[in-house]
């Protein structure tokens, strides 16, 4: 099922983003 494995990704690839940017605002703020 290659649509799940994408939906997955793309789930991983936001919370990484999500990560990151609480980061680099935690770093600035």
């Amino acid at each position: 099922m290659a649509f799940f494995t994408f939906i997955g990704e793309f789930l991983m690839l936001i919370a990484l983003g999500d990560l990151v940017r609480a980061a680099i605002q935690g770093d600035w703020e």
